[in-house]
């Protein structure tokens, strides 16, 4: 997994980092203390050009590929397009703006002050759309379709519907399960749920159906503490991104440390290294091949730079590149061959089922933009190279087909397997069946892809070395 650093960083505390929602993510913004919404070219690992508040930048959001949302300490909604350079005051707040995020299934524009409210507003035009009230400050906020989750001072959560806001009340009031202070809550992708943490080194896992059985699912873990000697240092956990494909998650601490969670199976995937300073920020990529680090001084040793570790003060976004996706996927078949190694006929759904959730996500994504092809041999020369090329960075070596609804794809050196082999050293054995897990993933992301796209068909592979032969047979309709 290969790392880098935006040049030219905010000269103060980073707030936010988000992707822009198509352009093959080439653009991400970031939002400062300094007062400044800065936008980077990750492509070319560029800045590219900002803009400014009179105040501090609490946070910032995407509206499309070019216009952008802001709000902060100077209580002013700002919309700013990079295209055009017009900047537009939407409106304002009492207090400060500490949340701006737009939901593109609505098409609004959602803002959370310190005032106690929430806002919504026409992203076109200084439109407020209603105002309604809450019993606290604002801290954090996401959506998951027509449902908005909020989280307030004094741990109060509250889940309205988006199609609802002239009724100014919300569907549900909760209290957080954690003891302390709510810092961020993040949707599930699959919208059936948040991730909530806290300022006392705890996540919780929580679920939006009230069903009791749907509510024993919900769970919290302690992380981001180290144990020094006695002493447990406890930090704050600061940031939550959800990887869209996968439905894993990452978190990110005051300890200047990134953690993986496979929410699921309540499992930790993996750690990064350990950051300059306090991760302040997080943000994948839509296609899932980037994350994005804000790596930040938070003023965890108080306002006196001298009390803080070397160079903590430095404010940093790091990129964790495209081989996230394949690291994220060697982590999860780790985790399964581990877990299964008596019953690899579970352990092999369980991953095919995965791979089919991540290729249905991704073919409706990659595939957005081209119109669906005339026949079958059409669409799966279209997976060979196009939807190959931009997975595993290569074509496949050679197709075949019987023209009767049979494919046979070769691939001499499948990425997937390479690189999962190569990290967890061991040696290929085609007659082992624990290793049919290495591959049962990839058949059930190649089947979700095609399903997708029109052919629901049956995916079976073989390997030898570290090349893998996949056939699809369109005549199947089940497997």
């Amino acid at each position: 997994m290969s790392e880098y650093q935006l040049q030219n960083p905010p000269t103060d505390g980073i707030t936010t980092v988000h992707f822009s929602p198509n352009n093959q993510s080439q653009f991400l913004l970031a939002s400062s203390w300094d007062a400044s919404v800065r936008l980077y070219d990750v492509n070319q690992h560029t800045f590219r050009q900002m803009y400014k508040h009179t105040g501090p930048v609490l946070d910032c959001c995407f509206i499309d590929s070019s216009r952008t949302a802001s709000g902060g300490l100077d209580r002013l909604l700002k919309v700013f397009d990079f295209n055009t350079q017009q900047e537009i005051i939407m409106g304002y707040h009492d207090n400060a703006i500490r949340c701006v995020h737009y939901s593109p299934e609505m098409n609004i524009l959602i803002t959370g002050s310190w005032d106690s409210s929430i806002k919504f507003w026409d992203s076109r035009v200084p439109n407020c759309l209603g105002t309604c009230s809450l019993p606290d400050k604002v801290y954090t906020l996401d959506s998951a379709g027509e449902l908005l989750v909020v989280g307030t001072a004094q741990r109060k959560v509250s889940i309205w519907d988006l199609r609802k806001i002239s009724t100014n009340t919300p569907i549900e009031n909760r209290e957080s399960n954690l003891k302390y202070q709510t810092r961020c809550i993040r949707c599930f992708p699959n919208k059936q749920g948040y991730v909530l943490s806290s300022i006392e080194g705890r996540v919780a896992v929580e679920f939006f159906d009230a069903n009791p059985e749907i509510q024993k699912k919900k769970y919290a873990f302690k992380c981001h503490r180290a144990k020094e000697g006695a002493i447990e240092n406890i930090y704050p956990v600061n940031a939550i991104a959800f990887h869209k494909q996968y439905g894993t998650f990452a978190t990110g601490g005051s300890d200047a440390f990134v953690n993986m969670w496979d929410g699921a199976n309540k499992k930790r995937l993996c750690q990064f290294h350990q950051y300059p300073a306090g991760i302040t920020s997080l943000a994948f990529s839509p296609e899932g091949n980037m994350l994005a680090i804000a790596s930040s001084y938070n003023y965890e040793y108080g306002s006196d730079p001298q009390l803080a570790p070397n160079d903590i003060t430095k404010n940093n976004i790091f990129m964790v590149d495209e081989t996230l996706f394949d690291y994220l996927h060697m982590s999860i078949v780790e985790y399964y061959v581990h877990e299964n190694e008596n019953d690899v006929d579970s352990a092999a759904l369980c991953l095919s089922q995965i791979g089919y959730r991540v290729g249905y996500s991704l073919s409706e994504r990659l595939s957005k933009e081209n119109p669906r092809y005339r026949d079958e041999l059409d669409t799966v020369k279209y997976l060979c190279k196009e939807l190959w090329i931009c997975l595993f960075k290569k074509q496949v070596d050679n197709l075949r087909t019987n023209h009767q609804g049979v494919y046979v794809i070769h691939d001499g050196r499948f990425r997937l397997l390479q690189q999962t082999l190569v990290t967890m050293n061991k040696p290929i054995d085609a007659t082992n069946r624990l290793h049919t897990l290495y591959i049962a993933y990839s058949t059930g992301l190649l089947r979700g892809i095609l399903t997708n796209m029109g052919y629901p068909c049956r995916v079976t592979a073989e390997i030898a070395d570290f090349g893998v032969k996949f056939q699809i047979d369109m005549t199947l309709t089940s497997g």
